[in-house]
């Protein structure tokens, strides 16, 4: 019961949490109590199953996690900065940060949440649309909410919509969700977890309405999903943090570096690096990722670390359709959509290797 309360709170109140701690009192006070509440959660898990850990070290999921354990502890002596082992001071998203995702990932996959009652999971979307309403807009007009980023605020409402569509059957409380969840993303001004959002609901019309299998309601959603990357070069950009001009540097940066990557926490210097090097605009901004969650991984992991995430995501994609978990691949169809455009924050990072776990879990 106290495992899969933790793991509620990680999913569905961690957006809320705002404290004076650290740089930012929304993005590292919750890096700070997300890692807390991952190492209890560890520490009641594994105490209540103390035989748990050599069950898992003898599947799939074990030994990919293995791997890139020892990914990450080549880094340290070999490419160590600053930001190596805590990553910069507004994300903190470094090697301790991984090393507790993986932990949550291993553990959050085998625990069911069926304790925690139904009309709980519809709760924390009004909420987020409270927030949003309350802490007001940045300095572009966007909204923050409790997130303090609008694509974070963005993507978090695209990862609980399907929680709060699939608590009710009425059809009024699924519009009711979608309501809620297109007026944060349209005062987020988020244009990714727009396209995320729509995936979602197409998704869904598919399957539900048009009664097609999930695999050919999948494939149609990831053929559009991969016509969308091409958007940031066809509509251009201005100068400061043109996804294209990113993603062209991620790309350079990784690949000057494709057999270990730079070290996870390192892309902010890897970036700057690789900006200099092409002469663009890039070398003129701070720019702490790759605004693309596969990039990252090619930036700090390289070819390694790409070809991990890479199978992971799509495993549990397989892991998802073949025991029809509608909500699960709903939810990470939109996650993965969103990671694919921005910056990643803790919350959306937390939504993102539960999933995995879980994809994990169902095999």
């Amino acid at each position: 019961m106290i495992p899969a309360l933790i793991i509620f709170f990680l999913l569905f109140l961690l957006p809320f949490i705002v404290l004076p701690i650290g740089i930012s009192p929304f993005e590292s006070s919750k890096v700070i109590v997300a890692e807390i509440a991952i190492e209890l959660l560890a520490l009641v898990y594994f105490y209540t199953h103390p035989k748990q850990i050599f069950k898992i070290l003898n599947t799939l999921f074990g030994k990919l996690i293995f791997v890139l354990l020892i990914l990450t502890v080549i880094h340290l002596p070999f490419q160590i900065t600053n930001n190596t082992f805590f990553g910069n001071a507004f994300r903190l998203q470094g090697i301790f940060l991984l090393w507790h995702l993986i932990v949550f990932s291993v553990i959050s996959g085998n625990i069911k949440l069926e304790h925690i009652p139904k009309w709980f999971y519809p709760v924390p979307l009004p909420g987020l649309l409270l927030g949003t309403l309350l802490v007001g807009l940045n300095l572009n007009g966007r909204s923050v909410g409790t997130l303090g980023e609008p694509n974070a605020l963005a993507a978090t409402a695209v990862f609980l919509f399907p929680f709060a569509f699939f608590a009710y059957q009425k059809n009024s409380f699924k519009i009711l969700a979608f309501i809620f969840t297109i007026t944060i993303i349209l005062l987020s001004g988020s244009r990714s977890a727009l396209l995320a959002l729509l995936l979602e609901v197409l998704l869904l019309f598919l399957i539900q309405k048009v009664k097609f299998s999930f695999v050919k309601a999948f494939t149609v959603c990831i053929m559009l999903f991969s016509l969308s990357l091409y958007l940031p070069f066809l509509q251009g950009g201005g100068l400061y943090e043109n996804r294209a001009e990113i993603w062209q540097t991620a790309f350079y940066a990784g690949s000057t570096s494709p057999l270990l990557g730079h070290g996870f926490g390192n892309a902010t210097g890897a970036l700057q690096t690789a900006a200099k090097s092409l002469d663009n605009n890039i070398k003129y901004q701070f720019v702490d990722s790759s605004h693309n969650f596969v990039l990252d991984w090619w930036i700090q992991g390289g070819l390694p670390g790409v070809i991990m995430i890479l199978f992971m995501v799509s495993y549990s994609f397989r892991q998802f359709i073949i025991n029809k978990r509608f909500l699960e691949i709903t939810a990470f169809l939109g996650i993965i959509t969103a990671m694919s455009f921005n910056p990643t924050s803790v919350t959306v990072l937390i939504a993102f290797w539960w999933l995995i776990g879980r994809g994990f879990a169902a095999s």
